[in-house]
């Protein structure tokens, strides 16, 4: 999974959400996992392109 550091990335502001007592957040980034890890399961087979790849 090649573009599994999302999941990382979510991973950290989710830790950062529930050590300062960010609970809605914590809830909603807990949310996005789950969509993200949908997502890029759904993905395995193709490549998943950033903002930076889709310039002319």
């Amino acid at each position: 999974m090649p573009n599994g550091w999302i999941i990382d990335v979510l991973l950290d502001l989710k830790s950062f959400a529930r050590l300062n007592d960010l609970g809605d957040l914590e809830v909603q980034l807990e949310q996005t996992l789950s969509v993200a890890r949908q997502s890029l399961a759904g993905d395995a087979d193709s490549t998943l392109v950033g903002a930076a790849d889709m310039r002319d």
